[in-house]
C-alpha cells in the first residue's frame, strides 16, 4: 500500500511529550542511527504519516514508524554532577547512597544517587582528606559570601563515612583523627552483621574508643562499662552520648544473682558477647551460662591476668577468645611498660627527684615486665629482674639484666616494679624494702599486691598522701616507703597513652567478638586466626604507617 500525505484530523489531540520536532532520536530499525526529528506524524499542520529524521553525521534522511516503536531518546550529554544532602548508609547491603544531581548540556537536570560500597566510600574519604587544602579560619568561614557553605557537606560526608563528629565547621582536630576511624571503617566492612548484643568492659581513654564503631557494626552494643581506674571524664561523657554506659564493680560481677539479672536485662532475650579486660566475668561465668542457656555467645578477654582467671576455672562453660598472648598485643605491652616508667618518673620529678643513677627491681619478666626493664635501662637505671619461670629469668640475664634473691633485691633497690599479676608482694615483704623505696604496680592493686591489711587500725603502718598518686607509708619502727598510684597500675595516673598501637589489639578483640556473634562455638579457648591477624596488621600499616613523609 502506498502512503499518501494528508492533513491530520487529530488537531485537538493531547500533544505528545516525546518524540517531538527537533528531538534527537536513535532508530533501532536503522542500526541505531541517530538523527534529528524533522517531521512528526499526526500533529496539527503536519502532512507526515511517519517520523522523518535528518542524520546528525550527514547522509540521506529516513523515515520511522508512526508509533515510534523503533525510536529511543538520546539524552543531552552530562556536563557535571553536584552533591546533594542526606547521605544514607544501607547497613545490610554494606553500601552508601549519595544523592547527586546530573547537569546536561541542554540545561536540564536529573536527580539520582551515587551508590558506593563501604570500602569505596572509605577510599573516597581518604582521597578527599589527602587533597583538601587547609580549612579556613572561623572568621573567614562564617561569611555569607559565595561558596561559604561548600565545605560543611564535605566534612559532614567524611564524618558520616568515618564515624566522626566533625562538628558544624569540620574542625582541624576531627580531620587529624581520621586514621583510626578509617581503620575501623575498613574493619567493619569485613565483619558480619549479626543480631547479637555485646557488653563491653573497656578502658575509656583519649584516642582509644574508635573500635566501638566497628563493634557496633557487628553487634548491638547493649552497654559499655568503663574500668574505674582508667576512665577519662571527657571520654566517658562522649561515649555516653552514643551508648549506654553502666558502672563496673568487680564485687557485683562476682555475684551470680546480680550478674544474671544484669545480663538478662541488657541482652533482652538475645545472644550476647562479653568483652572483658581483667576477668570480671570469670567468677560467676558458670552460673551465668547455666541460668541463661544459649544466650552467652562467649567471652573476649584482653589481658594476661584475665586469661589466667578464665584458665583457672574448673571447666569453661562457654567459648573464650583470648588476645592476651597475641602477637598483635606485643606492641601495646611494650608501650605499657614505657608508660609505667614514664608515670613513675613524672611522680619522682614532682617530688624533686629523678630516675637516673638509681637501681630498680622488676618482678616478672613477661611482656609488660620486659617493657618496664627496657624503659628503665634506656633512662640509665640499673635493673635487676626476678621471675620464677627459669626460661624468662634466663631471657632477662641473656640481655644483660642482673638478678638476685627477692629479699636481697628488695633491700637494695630504690624502685620496685611488680608486673607478675599474681600478688608477688604481701605485707610480710614490706620490712624488706629499702628505706625510702618506691613501690609501683603494673596491673590492678588486687593482682599485684596483697596489702589489704595496711588499712587495718592495728596494721602497724600509717599512710599519708604527699601528692596525688604518691603516699608515704611509715611503720611503727619509723621505716617508710612510697606507694605509687595507691598500688594500682601507675600508668593510668597519666592516661596511659598508647598511640596508634592500641588499635591493633582493639581490632583483634572486635574480630573475635564478631566471630562469636556470628557462629556457635563449643566451650574452650580460641584465638583469631593468623590470616585474619595478618589482614588487620596490613590495614593498620596502611592507615598509620609511614606515608608521604608522615611517621608514627
Amino acid at each position: 500500500m502506498t502512503a499518501t500525505r494528508g492533513k491530520s484530523t487529530a488537531a485537538s489531540a493531547t500533544p505528545r511529550s516525546w518524540p517531538r520536532l527537533g528531538d534527537l532520536a536513535l532508530d533501532t530499525a536503522h542500526g541505531d542511527r541517530v538523527g534529528v526529528i524533522i517531521g512528526v506524524p499526526g500533529e496539527d499542520g503536519s502532512d507526515w504519516l511517519t517520523y522523518h529524521l535528518h542524520p546528525c553525521d550527514g547522509g540521506p534522511e529516513w523515515s520511522a514508524a508512526a508509533d515510534a516503536s523503533t525510536l529511543r531518546p538520546v539524552p543531552s550529554p552530562v556536563t557535571h554532577a553536584t552533591s546533594g544532602e542526606g547521605m544514607v548508609h544501607h547497613r545490610p547491603g554494606r553500601h552508601w547512597a549519595w544523592p547527586i544531581r546530573l547537569h546536561h548540556e541542554d540545561g536540564s537536570v536529573e536527580d539520582c544517587s551515587l551508590v558506593v560500597t563501604e570500602t569505596q566510600a572509605r577510599h573516597l574519604a581518604t582521597q578527599i582528606r589527602d587533597h583538601l587544602p587547609p580549612l579556613p579560619g572561623p572568621a573567614e568561614y562564617l561569611t555569607d559570601g559565595p561558596g561559604s557553605d561548600a565545605l560543611p557537606p564535605l566534612t559532614d560526608l567524611l564524618a558520616e563515612i568515618r564515624g566522626l563528629d566533625a562538628g558544624p565547621l569540620g574542625s582541624h582536630a576531627a580531620w587529624g583523627a581520621t586514621a583510626p576511624a578509617a581503620f575501623f571503617t575498613w574493619l567493619a566492612s569485613t565483619l558480619p552483621i549479626t543480631s547479637a548484643a555485646s557488653l563491653v568492659i573497656t578502658h575509656m581513654l583519649p584516642g582509644q574508643m574508635d573500635f566501638l564503631n566497628a563493634l557496633g557494626h557487628a553487634t548491638k552494643i547493649a552497654a559499655v562499662l568503663p574500668k574505674p581506674k582508667s576512665a577519662n571524664d571527657f571520654v566517658v561523657e562522649q561515649t555516653a552520648s552514643r551508648f549506654r554506659c553502666d558502672e563496673l564493680e568487680r564485687a557485683r560481677f562476682a555475684d551470680p544473682d546480680w550478674l544474671t539479672g544484669y545480663v538478662r536485662d541488657r541482652a533482652a532475650g538475645g545472644r550476647v558477647v562479653l568483652t572483658d579486660i581483667g576477668g570480671y566475668f570469670a567468677p560467676a561465668l558458670a552460673e551465668l551460662c547455666a541460668r541463661l542457656p544459649g544466650q552467652i555467645a562467649g567471652v573476649v578477654e584482653d589481658t594476661e591476668n584475665g586469661h589466667r582467671r578464665y584458665e583457672a576455672l574448673p571447666e569453661l562453660p562457654c567459648p573464650v577468645y583470648s588476645v592476651a598472648r597475641s602477637p598483635l598485643k606485643e606492641p601495646e605491652d611494650r608501650l605499657v611498660g614505657e608508660a609505667i616508667v614514664f608515670s613513675v618518673e613524672t611522680l619522682l620529678r614532682h617530688l624533686g627527684d629523678v630516675l637516673q643513677g638509681r637501681q630498680a627491681c622488676v618482678l616478672g619478666y613477661g611482656k609488660i615486665g620486659a617493657g618496664i626493664a627496657a624503659a628503665l635501662h634506656s633512662r640509665h637505671v640499673r635493673v635487676l629482674v626476678l621471675d620464677i619461670d627459669p626460661v624468662r629469668q634466663a631471657q632477662a640475664l641473656s640481655v644483660g639484666y642482673g638478678s638476685a634473691e627477692l629479699a636481697e633485691a628488695l633491700s637494695s633497690c630504690d624502685l620496685v616494679f611488680s608486673a607478675t599479676g599474681s600478688r608477688a608482694l604481701a605485707i610480710k615483704h614490706l620490712p624488706l624494702l629499702r628505706e625510702g623505696a618506691f613501690l609501683a604496680g603494673a596491673t590492678s592493686r588486687d593482682d599485684e599486691f596483697d596489702l589489704s591489711a595496711l588499712s587495718a587500725p592495728d596494721s602497724g603502718y600509717v599512710r599519708a598522701e604527699l601528692i596525688p598518686g604518691v603516699s608515704r607509708i611509715r611503720s611503727d619502727e619509723g621505716r617508710s616507703f612510697f606507694l605509687l598510684g595507691n598500688g594500682n597500675a601507675v600508668n593510668f595516673l597519666h592516661t596511659s597513652a598508647m598511640g596508634s598501637a592500641i588499635h591493633l589489639v582493639k581490632a583483634e578483640m572486635t574480630v573475635a567478638a564478631a566471630l562469636l556473634a556470628e557462629e556457635q562455638h563449643a566451650p574452650g579457648f580460641y584465638e583469631v586466626s593468623p590470616p585474619y591477624r595478618a589482614s588487620i596488621a596490613a590495614a593498620w600499616v596502611d592507615a598509620f604507617g609511614s606515608r608521604s613523609g608522615r611517621y608514627l
